[in-house]
């Protein structure tokens, strides 16, 4: 029996829940709308960015607003989706206190964790990201400008680290590329643009 006939089951009143007959009518009375609930409850899998592909993905770009080019395969094409859908939902500060998606928290979800973002008092941004993606994919999501951030504040440069390590001081350096605090060494990344 599916999630959706044991629900009804649950509403039967105390003097019914009981009864093999009234549960029997149940399941009788609804079994075509159980066919109809489960068809429904596909295309919440089937339209979720993490599992939809082809043409799926394509509808989904296009609520969206952001269209696949005919060369992106369906993963490249799922983290463009995924930069556009948080970018439409970040607020714009780096940081935010009350639990709203900030462009800090924006920047770690669609990197997994790996990338991250600084501002200069010069209205710019600077993003490093670990070496684990695509240069191809960042340089081309920065074009298509699918990273959140301030209106009229731009990203000033992409830069690329290794194994969650970035040129820093040993003493300060969570604000140089370490986001844990533990001391590790620190290595020299390079810019993609």
């Amino acid at each position: 029996m599916s999630d959706f006939v044991e629900a009804y089951k649950k509403l039967l009143i105390a003097q019914y829940a009981n009864k093999e007959k009234a549960t029997a009518h149940i399941s009788s009375v609804l079994s075509k709308f159980d066919e109809v609930y489960e068809f429904a409850k596909s295309f919440e899998e089937a339209f979720d960015v993490d599992f939809a592909v082809g043409k799926q993905l394509d509808i989904i770009g296009k609520i969206v607003g952001f269209n696949r080019d005919n060369n992106i395969d369906d993963d490249t094409y799922r983290f463009f989706l995924k930069c556009k859908i948080v970018k439409n939902y970040t607020k714009s500060t780096m940081i935010d206190e009350e639990q709203r998606l900030s462009i800090q928290d924006s920047i770690d979800f669609i990197f997994s964790g790996f990338g991250y973002v600084t501002d200069s008092p010069y209205m710019k941004l600077t993003l490093y990201v670990d070496d684990r993606f695509d240069n191809f994919m960042i340089q081309y999501a920065k074009e298509a400008n699918l990273f959140p951030r301030p209106q009229s504040v731009e990203y000033r440069a992409i830069i690329v680290y290794k194994d969650r390590k970035t040129f820093g001081f040993s003493e300060h350096n969570t604000g140089f590329g370490d986001k844990t605090k533990d001391k590790i060494d620190s290595y020299f990344a390079y810019k993609i643009k």
